[in-house]
């Protein structure tokens, strides 16, 4: 390579990395401006005290809202600290009095339009880096719990009971309500129901569209299809594929 050549590169790079660091911080600007401080630090005050206030460790954007009946129905394990839970557009979360939505990790979001609804016996439980996309809806009348890892695609619908109770010549329910349970690092593809007695185990995908109900404990599996079936074992995925970091370094 000549000194021609070698300015070039080196003026290429520089131009690519002043390029992509305008672009981050222009997105962190346009992310600031989306954000409901008032509405963000009134919760944060009402359930977290003056700690929550200063430590803002709820961010809500505008045209959200999280409604919980009792002071408890919000609630974190870990030390709180600045953006725990990202609350994007368009989301509607209610816990009523007695229920309860637990982060157990320090990094979680519903990005757009999802709604939650725990209802005044339930309990939803959320680990570690978790991300609901968009338009999905959590139904939880008894308890949902999901591990560290678990990725929610568009349009999911997930709920633990049936609402409306069936009753047998006895007078007795047949349908109760029944915990749905994920393990660490679940993908659930778009436009995937999981009906109540879930239980999923650990870097698993659940293929879009399925209709899931049951155990489907082999780890390092794909399930797909209505209804669900084991298809593919032996497998892992992650949400960013391992070489992409290092094609845009070079």
């Amino acid at each position: 390579m000549d000194d021609r050549q070698f300015v070039n590169h080196r003026w290429r790079k520089l131009t690519y990395i002043s390029n992509a660091m305008i672009n981050k911080y222009l997105h962190l600007f346009y992310e600031i401006l989306k954000i409901n401080f008032a509405y963000s630090a009134y919760l944060n005050f009402r359930h977290f005290g003056f700690v929550g206030l200063l430590k803002m460790p709820v961010i809500i954007q505008y045209g959200s809202t999280i409604s919980c009946k009792s002071k408890n129905g919000l609630s974190f394990l870990k030390p709180l600290k600045l953006n725990m839970l990202k609350i994007g557009y368009g989301n509607k979360i209610e816990v009523d009095k007695g229920g309860k939505l637990q982060f157990s990790g320090d990094k979680a979001c519903f990005n757009k339009n999802n709604s939650v609804s725990v209802c005044n016996s339930g309990i939803f439980e959320i680990g570690q880096n978790f991300w609901a996309n968009t338009n999905s809806d959590f139904h939880c009348k008894k308890r949902l719990k999901f591990g560290d890892d678990v990725l929610i695609g568009m349009h999911v619908l997930i709920m633990d009971t049936d609402y409306h109770p069936i009753f047998n010549k006895q007078k007795e329910i047949i349908n109760p309500d029944r915990d749905i349970l994920m393990g660490n690092k679940v993908w659930i593809g778009s436009n995937t129901t999981i009906l109540k007695g879930t239980q999923i185990g650990n870097d698993i995908i659940i293929g879009a569209g399925s209709i899931v109900s049951g155990k489907l404990l082999e780890d390092n599996s794909i399930y797909c299809g209505n209804p669900v079936k084991h298809v593919k074992n032996d497998i892992t995925w992650c949400i960013t594929h391992p070489d992409f970091w290092e094609a845009r370094k070079s």
